[in-house]
């Protein structure tokens, strides 16, 4: 009911979709003129405002997806990737303990291990020491006691995904400032994320509490994470911080990576011996839209999924 959090919603996502297609297209004048008209093209202000689906505790279809689901926690479930799981460790970066459980046999052991798994293996080899996704996302399968059907959202936009995409538009001179600009928005972004997730962690739970996702200044002090070096570093740096802000976004941060090329993905085990570029169009369309398929074949080379969609340079 709030027009003004639509409107912010309509901006996001219109920076989003200009920095998607900027590899083709130049950005500049459309971005200019919603970062110089605030009145016209108000943004998020932090993640208090941000695009999120809130789940609601009065009856089972409002709760968070995965309360009441048998695939989440410890069993047969998803786990966190090694890949992602280093990057966080990499610059001692305590969303680790929002993002990931520790394994059930560190905690059997009496203390915490996080071990991710292998992208792309097609099983998980040794459960007891992989790690599933956080407890925020966890079902009264797992933890009766902990799970929450409504501590987690799922993020639509965030505030800090629109603050990375103004640092990296800064940075590139799409928009004024250069890297002055740049960092700000870096920073801002960066630090909304950690007040987000500290915000949504239950006051019941012993680990993580709060102020165990708020990071110690010297973290902003890292040659990973300071706002630093060449302009290819500095854009990097905000790619990576963007990468936590999606995370269980899977479909944006995959356009990011077809847009950025960071981080470099290295095909699983079980995979065909690449990452996917696009989705395959569907049957029907091949079937009851045969002219129209062909065009937009025709415009894209193959219907192949390594097959570049026009944006994806």
């Amino acid at each position: 009911g709030n027009i003004t959090h639509w409107k912010e919603f309509a901006s996001g996502l219109m920076l989003r979709i200009l920095m998607r297609e900027s590899n083709r297209i130049d950005p500049s004048v459309m971005m200019q003129n919603i970062v110089s008209h605030p009145d016209l093209f108000p943004l998020f202000n932090s993640n208090t405002d941000q695009a999120a689906l809130q789940y609601i505790a009065d009856r089972q279809e409002n709760e968070m997806p995965l309360y009441r689901s048998q695939s989440s926690g410890y069993g047969t479930g998803t786990r966190i990737t090694q890949t992602f799981l280093d990057e966080l460790k990499g610059i001692n970066d305590p969303r680790r303990f929002a993002f990931a459980t520790p394994t059930s046999a560190s905690l059997t052991a009496g203390n915490r291990v996080y071990k991710g798994e292998v992208n792309g293996t097609g099983a998980f080899p040794d459960p007891p020491n992989s790690s599933p996704a956080g407890m925020l996302w966890t079902s009264i399968f797992f933890s009766p006691d902990l799970a929450s059907p409504n501590a987690a959202q799922s993020v639509i936009l965030s505030y800090s995904e629109v603050q990375f995409t103004l640092a990296e538009a800064a940075e590139k001179g799409f928009i004024p400032g250069g890297s002055a600009n740049a960092e700000n928005y870096y920073l801002n972004g960066i630090d909304d994320q950690f007040k987000y997730y500290a915000s949504r962690i239950p006051s019941n739970y012993s680990f993580p509490k709060s102020s165990d996702i708020i990071p110690p200044a010297t973290y902003y002090d890292q040659a990973d994470v300071s706002y630093m070096g060449t302009q290819q570093q500095k854009l990097q740096k905000i790619w990576l911080q963007k990468r936590f802000a999606l995370f269980l976004s899977g479909a944006e941060a995959w356009s990011e990576w077809r847009r950025t090329g960071f981080p470099i993905i290295k095909a699983g085990p079980q995979s065909p011996g690449y990452v996917p570029r696009r989705c395959l169009y569907p049957a029907d369309e091949m079937r009851i839209n045969t002219q129209n398929y062909k065009e937009a074949v025709g415009w894209l080379g193959t219907d192949e999924m390594t097959t570049h969609v026009w944006w994806d340079k």
